[in-house]
């Protein structure tokens, strides 16, 4: 199955942070089901790709002024993966503007894996950061 679930496991500690992650996986996971049966049609596809590039615009800034803010030492590492995944959403939304776009299992895999990579690796180092930096015993899924 490719749906996936909000576990505390991804928790940064950052609640602006894990509040978005959380609305990712559940729109991953909405996209999985329309996908899955077969229920979606151009506008909820065209809802889907506004919401992913509402999310990469507003979260990705947020995140990296955090990240700026708190002296975070791998911004760039970060950046260079928020742009990918940026990149790709850009194409989406190129791709509906011009009616050549639908949903397809390529884009719930590269989101299942962006997901899976970025939140669970290069994000959960931020929770990391955090604790160390502010002295935490601990934070919420580390």
């Amino acid at each position: 199955m490719l749906t996936k679930k909000w576990d505390d496991k991804y928790a940064t500690g950052i609640e602006n942070i894990d509040s978005d992650h959380k609305n990712l996986i559940a729109q991953i996971d909405h996209i999985y089901n329309m996908l899955a049966y077969n229920k979606y049609d151009n506008k909820k596809y065209i809802d889907v790709i506004n919401f992913l590039f509402n999310y990469a615009n507003t979260h990705f800034e947020y995140e990296e002024m955090w990240m700026l803010e708190n002296d975070y030492p791998n911004i760039n590492e970060h950046k260079i993966d928020h742009r990918r995944f940026s990149k790709m959403i850009s194409e989406l939304v190129d791709n509906v503007n011009n009616s050549m776009g639908h949903l397809t299992l390529e884009l719930l895999s590269f989101l299942r894996v962006w997901l899976l990579t970025h939140i669970s690796v290069l994000d959960s180092d931020l929770g990391t950061f955090k604790r160390e930096k502010l002295g935490l015993a601990r934070v919420i899924g580390q």
